[in-house]
């Protein structure tokens, strides 16, 4: 209301996706109130995702890359040079590479195996090689192109981005680099949950590496955590409408 609304519209995602009466939730809204309403996919959550950040840089968003990373996915979204958007979807996201390090590297079962901390040296290195090796091989090639442009800007969403990276480099500032998360892989690696103080501590070490290993394979030098609102993308959007 506080933004004088003249029309509504109503989707969900992931949750709603999995759910077994999500849909349905959906169609009832819709019947009964005459909003549009629908359950998105990813893939429409990344475009709403990169439209929201477009929303809120403004004149700053010209030439832009929306990197999400959350617990269950990872988006990247781009301009491509026909006007259209370019999408990255991947389920190698906190939660899964967390498992995936617990399970390839310690070799420990993740069905009784929550946290893989402490991380030594050694199994830090496989997990960034690792890491490397998959964004290098399915991040499209335009994408780790235009990475190289220089005026690109990097903005990261999402949970990975805006809360866990910065909580390990020691506080949010407008920008984190390459090397700063590389300082903080460095000085984390080897401590247990309990050294970490959060809630989260069986994925901050992880999430490191994850960002790194993406970095380091695309040449992203920089990363702008960004708190955004998808509905603020669902404004721009008018298929939604």
């Amino acid at each position: 209301m506080d933004r004088n609304a003249l029309e509504y519209s109503a989707v969900g995602g992931r949750i709603f996706q999995e759910a077994q009466n999500g849909r349905a939730y959906f169609v009832r809204i819709r019947q009964e109130t005459g909003i549009p309403s629908r359950v998105i996919s990813e893939q429409q959550a990344a475009m709403l995702g990169y439209h929201a950040v477009r929303q809120e840089l403004g004149d700053e968003a010209h030439d832009l890359l929306v990197w999400d990373i959350g617990g269950n996915s990872m988006q990247m979204t781009i301009r491509k040079p026909d006007g259209g958007l370019l999408f990255y979807l991947d389920p190698m996201a906190s939660i899964a590479f967390k498992n995936v390090v617990i399970h390839n590297i310690q070799r420990k079962d993740i069905n009784t195996t929550v946290s893989p901390n402490p991380v030594s040296t050694g199994e830090a290195e496989q997990a960034l090689a690792y890491i490397q090796a998959h964004a290098a091989m399915t991040v499209p090639l335009y994408i780790a192109n235009r990475v190289a442009h220089p005026g690109l800007t990097v903005a990261g969403i999402g949970g990975v981005h805006y809360y866990s990276v910065p909580e390990v480099l020691g506080g949010r500032k407008e920008t984190y680099t390459r090397d700063e998360v590389a300082e903080a892989l460095q000085k984390w690696t080897g401590k247990p949950d309990k050294a970490f103080e959060s809630e989260y501590a069986e994925s901050r070490l992880t999430n490191l590496i994850l960002v790194l290993g993406y970095m380091d394979a695309l040449g992203i030098k920089e990363v702008r955590p960004l708190k955004i609102n998808q509905a603020d993308g669902l404004f721009a959007t008018r298929e939604f409408w």
